[in-house]
């Protein structure tokens, strides 16, 4: 019977190549980010935190300045600002 301090007693891998330690997650640096004083309507804030809460289920973290991001982009589109 093999000591539990054997490393005989370990199991060998097939893959010879394969790395003994998973490589490291790239960090990405998050975009620098403004507040801006906007008002909504009462309908349009109910229905934006439930789309927030939707994505963050979906996607986890914060996705309110995501999706944010991304209305802006859509709006920057529609009236043709660059």
């Amino acid at each position: 019977m093999p000591s539990k301090n054997s490393l005989g007693a370990l199991a060998k891998t097939n893959d010879k190549d394969a790395p003994i330690l998973k490589p490291a997650k790239s960090t990405k640096t998050p975009p620098r980010r403004f507040n801006k004083g906007f008002q909504v309507e009462a309908s349009r804030a109910a229905k934006w935190d439930l789309l927030v809460a939707k994505m963050k289920a979906e996607r986890g973290g914060s996705a309110g300045p995501e999706l944010l991001d991304e209305a802006m982009d859509y709006m920057f589109k529609k009236y043709s600002i660059n």
